[in-house]
């Protein structure tokens, strides 16, 4: 696992196939690697979660029992906010004007 930028990427997540009924869940190393031994041939769904990124799935079709690399690469989550608004009355009356001094003392 890597973020946008290549960098390894500490992340979580689930390996399953519908066909075999395989399901693993797995937790990668700080370099952002794991490994599956022993899967049955077929074709499965990877599905990664980081926090603070969006989560990303792949499919992984098992053809043969030789090591398989597969890369994935995770995007910055983006950012939700509400914002609710609300009738207030004024803090100033806009219809109002008028002329304001200030005296103080006379400087030296």
């Amino acid at each position: 696992m890597n973020d946008a930028t290549g960098l390894p990427l500490p992340a979580s997540g689930v390996l399953t196939s519908d066909s075999s009924g395989t399901e693993r869940a797995f937790e990668t190393d700080t370099g952002g690697r794991f490994a599956f031994d022993r899967l049955p041939f077929g074709v499965y769904r990877l599905v990664v979660h980081a926090p603070g990124f969006s989560s990303r799935t792949e499919i992984v079709d098992v053809r043969s029992a030789l090591p398989r690399e597969v890369r994935v690469s995770l995007a910055l989550a983006s950012i939700t906010a509400t914002v609710d608004v609300t009738e207030q009355p004024m803090l100033v009356d806009a219809h109002r004007v008028g002329v304001s001094y200030d005296v103080a003392a006379r400087q030296r």
